[in-house]
């Protein structure tokens, strides 16, 4: 009974020793690192065409999201001659430009409002500003408008440098004709600030507004990889509006469904990060030299791109050295400590059962040797 429960006592402490010690592919069980990778690659600097949204009091390059109740700007007429020739100024609305850029070529507007009091051949004047001058402007289509906002359109062309800190100024002026002949014209509403009403502009620049300045894989385990894209943005769009895009290649190609979903972080001023997390376990992946080629837009058009090149050894126990699970978590060439570990167990395991079998034998073997001399006393005394 004793040996017994010696020998169950050396099973759990077997048992324990792997838990405890070796690596089954979780990465909590393995110590993460660091991959230094080559310099990041920075891709060749492309134009953009960005559409820049009408937001409370600013231009913004976040895209309105969900169903958000609209903002609404009174337009007022004016007499006595009305709003046709000179309109009324709505209001202006401001974006600081964080970098040197210039934006030059086609230029188109969209611009939703209505009119309850039902103002006649209506429309807009939209003056592009930077820092308040060199004003350019560009008209909408003109319509009589009712209560329910309609889509105004306008294009043109707009170039114009700016330098870090400028602003981007857009005036919106509304232009309408008088509603009897002469006098003031008639009232009508600006919408904008969400999916529905989506008033904004277009532009065009000469190099995109996002640049993505180094990609790294900051932390790697046995079964996850993540990957991280810094990137600075001179428009200041909010990250979590973002659209975000990763492809890694190599030894082994990362299926899509096995990397998860981009975790967009705000940094200090306009540098933002995102994250992805590969479960490179999932993908048997080998070690090797791997690209990592990032994307990010502001809804999906556009794209900055950028890529950089790792040299990854993969820590042991995610399935990908030496197969999966317990048996492939100690195959690892990372793993000798945990094996040396294990073989010590398993030696001590084989001695201790070793000897509780001799003592077990002997202890049987003389009791039978007792047993036989009783029957021979009895025997003789008997006869």
């Amino acid at each position: 009974m004793k040996a017994v429960k010696l020998l169950s006592l050396v099973i759990v402490v077997l048992f324990v020793s792997i838990v405890l010690w070796a690596p089954i592919g979780d990465a909590k069980n393995y110590p993460p690192k660091k991959v230094v990778g080559n310099p990041t690659v920075l891709a060749e600097a492309k134009g953009a065409e960005v559409r820049v949204y009408f937001r409370g009091t600013v231009m913004s390059a976040t895209r309105p999201m969900g169903n958000s109740s609209a903002e609404v700007k009174n337009c007022p007429g004016k007499s006595p001659a009305g709003a046709r020739m000179f309109g009324v100024q709505v209001g202006t609305w401001k974006m600081t430009i964080a970098g040197d850029t210039t934006v030059s070529g086609a230029v188109s507007a969209v611009i939703w409002a209505g009119s309850k009091g039902g103002a006649k051949n209506a429309g807009f004047r939209i003056n592009f500003m930077r820092s308040g001058g060199n004003t350019q402007s560009i008209f909408t289509n003109r319509q009589t408008l009712t209560a329910e906002p309609v889509k105004f359109t306008a294009t043109g062309t707009y170039s114009q440098t700016f330098s870090h800190g400028d602003t981007f100024d857009v005036g919106v002026v509304w232009l309408a004709d008088p509603q009897h002949g002469i006098g003031p014209a008639g009232n009508g509403e600006f919408y904008y600030g969400n999916a529905q009403y989506d008033s904004s502009i277009k532009l065009a620049f000469m190099t995109h507004p996002i640049k993505i300045t180094n990609i790294t894989a900051p932390l790697i385990s046995a079964s996850t990889m993540d990957i991280k894209a810094e990137f600075h943005d001179i428009l200041g769009a909010d990250p979590s509006s973002m659209m975000y895009s990763v492809a890694i290649t190599g030894k082994t190609t990362a299926q899509p469904v096995n990397i998860g979903e981009p975790k967009p972080s705000a940094g200090g001023g306009n540098s933002s990060s995102v994250t992805w997390t590969w479960s490179h376990n999932k993908d048997n992946a080998q070690d090797g030299q791997y690209t990592i080629a990032c994307g990010i837009s502001y809804d999906g058009n556009a794209t900055a791109t950028n890529q950089t090149t790792l040299n990854v050894d993969f820590p042991a126990g995610g399935g990908n050295k030496g197969g999966g699970g317990i048996l492939g978590g100690l195959g690892g060439g990372g793993n000798l400590p945990f094996m040396l570990i294990i073989v010590i167990v398993l030696i001590i395991v084989i001695v201790v059962m070793v000897v509780v079998l001799r003592r077990s034998k002997k202890k049987k073997g003389k009791a039978k040797k007792n047993e036989d001399e009783e029957e021979e006393e009895e025997e003789e005394e008997e006869a």
